[in-house]
């Protein structure tokens, strides 16, 4: 679920009614999430469920239901502080005594932004400009190496993993084009 549908679906359902007209129970139950500048880049931290689980027919009230979330969080923060953050967070709304508990199934450290690396200045200087990525690439795993990476491609990262993405021939010559420029 990409962080488009979630806010929309956040923003439809908090105003979602009752049939008396009472407010029924709001879904955006976020916490507050930080927003952090990194070398001019702002980034967003984001929680998503991004896999829902459960029940074996629609007239039956399931006995479990597992919610897998994503919680991407800013370079500024390590993975300690950010499982301790978002399990806080999650576990204020779990009855452990029922049986409901969180659990960290996987947890990576966010990569700083490599732009004061000379051949990723060519390309930021040669393409349409920079954002920030949020979420885990394989640029993560090279920044703890300490070899500096970026995310670069065509496309939306907005529509990643959606079935609404693509990308068009010109953006892959586009690409092309920054690479080879910043390379040669």
């Amino acid at each position: 679920m990409s962080w488009l549908f979630s806010q929309a679906l956040v923003e439809e359902y908090s105003a979602a009614t009752c049939s008396d007209g009472a407010p029924y129970a709001q879904l955006n139950v976020m916490p507050t999430l930080h927003q952090s500048t990194i070398d001019s880049l702002k980034y967003r931290e984001s929680l998503q469920a991004v896999l829902v689980a459960g029940g074996i027919a629609t007239n039956v009230i399931p006995d479990e239901v597992v919610i897998t979330a994503s919680y991407r969080f800013a370079p500024n923060k390590v993975v300690d502080e950010a499982v301790k953050y978002i399990c806080d967070y999650l576990n204020q709304f779990l009855d452990e005594t029922a049986g409901y508990r969180s659990e960290v199934i996987d947890a990576v450290e966010a990569a700083p932004p490599g732009i004061a690396n000379d051949l990723i200045k060519n390309v930021i200087s040669n393409s349409a400009g920079i954002k920030p990525k949020l979420g885990w690439t394989d640029v993560a795993f090279f920044s703890k190496l300490d070899i500096p990476a970026i995310n670069f491609g065509p496309g939306d990262a907005s529509l990643a993993h959606s079935k609404e993405e693509f990308v068009t021939e010109s953006a892959l010559n586009n690409v092309y084009s920054v690479i080879h420029e910043s390379i040669i």
